[in-house]
């Protein structure tokens, strides 16, 4: 009889153990998903923003900037571009997020549209990349 007592009390705290141990994960697991709910509406209400910027009829120039900022907030990206072709197929206008006005005058030339660039302008998804310069299209881009 007292074997079979001290038996019970074993499995009953390895049972308790076991249990802990489980309500542990599921509270780590809990708290994750807090967090990326958190995350989340934090970038929702920036989308809402910039939906909210966007619509207020600012000219095409300002409304391409906020795009681009806008799209960088949202990724955490630290620099941003955006390029928009004319009838010919020819980039016409240059918008970039995250560089200063002498970062921009370093570059020698505006972006023709050509290598990386051109290649995003064929792309028909979203694309991310932590080092452009290491994409097969790129051509020349320049150092960050």
């Amino acid at each position: 009889m007292q074997q079979s007592r001290e038996t019970e009390r074993s499995i009953s705290a390895e049972g308790r153990s076991i249990a802990e141990h489980f309500a542990n994960d599921q509270l780590s697991e809990l708290e994750d998903l807090r967090k990326e709910n958190q995350s989340l509406r934090g970038r929702l209400a920036d989308l809402t923003e910039a939906s909210y910027r966007i619509a207020q009829g600012l000219d095409l120039d300002t409304l391409l900037e906020e795009v681009v900022n806008g799209a960088c907030s949202l990724t955490g990206a630290r620099y941003g571009v955006l390029l928009t072709y004319g009838d010919t197929g020819v980039v016409d206008r240059t918008v970039t997020s995250g560089m200063t006005e002498e970062q921009r005058q370093r570059i020698a030339t505006p972006p023709e549209g050509k290598g990386f660039l051109g290649y995003l302008n064929k792309v028909s998804r979203p694309l991310r990349i932590g080092n452009i310069s290491s994409h097969p299209e790129s051509v020349a881009f320049p150092e960050n």
